[in-house]
């Protein structure tokens, strides 16, 4: 966003998006993005791919939860 120049609310605006619905990814704060929110934003920005829209982290899982055996 910063390299366009757009902030949150301009990027809202002009992808059709909700001011929340991009502050809530911006900060990383989601469970799930719907789809119509990931196809609003590869067209706002251009892109093929929602790979090339998303980084995957994968959190180690908790030792307790792991089979001993």
């Amino acid at each position: 966003m910063e390299e366009r120049g757009l902030d949150q609310k301009s990027l809202a605006i002009a992808a059709g998006l909700g001011v929340t619905t991009v502050s809530r990814l911006y900060k990383n704060r989601f469970d799930r993005v719907d789809v119509t929110t990931l196809t609003k934003l590869c067209k706002f920005f251009q892109l093929k791919s929602v790979n090339e829209l998303l980084d995957i982290e994968v959190e180690d899982e908790d030792p307790r939860s792991q089979d001993p055996w």
